[in-house]
């Protein structure tokens, strides 16, 4: 029995909604890739969600918790817990010129793989020297084999 099998394995798929042309392609290409991954059964659920260009940082405290999708929150907190990177994929710069409150750029494809309920899969991210595309991610899954990357 393969690795995935063994184990509770579910995706959560995060589009931007405002993607620019070019990448809406390669998104729905994605999205059907991870439809029949459920579809066959080799995970036990999937789920797709938007998200926007842009959003305030989880730990600004400037603004309301809803500006922030929980699940940037997550991402943000597992990376740092467990040194790895999501930049350049998330890129955090000032929202103005006069102003010390960041902002953090979504990236037009992200895929989030939970085993057991925990995050164990995040895609794209660098650990060390080695980069996780989202295909990585998604050609692991097919595969059977274990997407655990962080």
């Amino acid at each position: 029995m393969s690795e995935t099998r063994q184990r509770d394995v579910t995706v959560e798929l995060c589009l931007r909604s405002s993607a620019p042309s070019v990448a809406r392609g390669r998104q729905e290409t994605v999205r059907e890739r991870v439809e029949a991954l459920d579809e066959d059964d080799a995970v036990a659920d999937a789920t797709v969600n938007y998200w926007s260009t842009r959003v305030c940082m989880p730990d600004n405290g400037s603004g309301p918790a809803d500006r922030c999708p929980r699940v940037v929150g997550e991402i943000l907190e597992v990376a740092r817990e467990r040194g790895v990177s999501v930049e350049p994929y998330f890129r955090s710069r000032a929202a103005s010129h006069d102003d010390d409150e960041r902002v953090l750029f979504l990236p037009v494809i992200c895929l989030l793989v939970r085993c057991d309920g925990d995050l164990c899969g995040l895609y794209p991210v660098t650990k060390g020297d080695q980069r996780y595309t989202v295909e990585d991610g998604i050609e692991r899954l097919e595969a059977g084999e274990d997407p655990t990357n962080i």
